[in-house]
């Protein structure tokens, strides 16, 4: 609802968009999945952000979990994640995290896929004994161009479900990514595309807007 709220302010006002924080980022993602049995996979995700035009490191992700494949439609999944962050005095910060995902292919034919995911997520910052637990709701549309390549569109939302000293409970921010998807071997997949991030969270507002490079392999 305040990200809607949001919108219809923005056309009404410059005012208002005045006064939302921009930068320009870059987001690189790898992914790696490894069978352990027809329905169980381990993976390793690692995730380096930079801020500032992509001047400087904004944060360092490394999530490893295992996913069951229920169906061939339906799949539950688990880890731990750490993250790494950087200020603007280079300082360190250090976040725990647990998260579980529930995923589902909604509709899939010769030439669509949606797709969604909700994943939970209980993070711990340095410093800090309480737990704060966020849900991310997200939807995917892939639409095969080609043998080779895939327009893809998602939408991430986050609600970060209690309050925290570190963490204000509700609307989180909304991650909107336009791209293209290339298979590069039978096992890599590239997507390269524009990611919108908007934030709500924070005091001001802020829009981030995100080259993102995602590489996945399977083995």
């Amino acid at each position: 609802m305040k990200f809607i709220i949001y919108i219809v302010l923005l056309a009404m006002s410059s005012r208002v968009y005045a006064e939302i924080e921009r930068d320009d980022r870059i987001w690189l993602t790898y992914q790696a999945d490894y069978s352990l049995s027809p329905q169980l996979k381990a993976m390793i995700q690692i995730q380096p952000y930079w801020r500032n035009e992509g001047s400087h490191r904004d944060q360092v992700t490394i999530r490893p979990g295992l996913y069951y494949q229920i169906t061939d439609r339906a799949f539950v999944g688990g880890g731990y994640a750490y993250n790494l962050g950087f200020n603007n005095n280079n300082q360190h910060t250090h976040e725990q995290r647990l998260w579980e995902d529930i995923g589902l292919t909604l509709f899939e034919s010769n030439t669509y896929k949606v797709q969604e995911r909700s994943r939970f997520e209980h993070r711990q910052f340095e410093h800090q004994g309480e737990i704060s637990t966020g849900l991310r709701q997200l939807l995917k549309v892939s639409v095969l161009l080609s043998p080779t390549y895939t327009a893809i569109i998602s939408d991430e939302a986050y609600f970060n479900l209690n309050k925290t000293a570190q963490v204000q409970s509700g609307f989180d921010q909304n991650r909107l990514f336009l791209g293209v998807g290339r298979k590069i071997l039978n096992a890599t997949n590239l997507e390269v595309g524009y990611l919108n991030q908007y934030v709500a969270i924070s005091s001001p507002d802020r829009m981030n807007h995100v080259l993102a490079i995602n590489i996945s392999q399977s083995f």
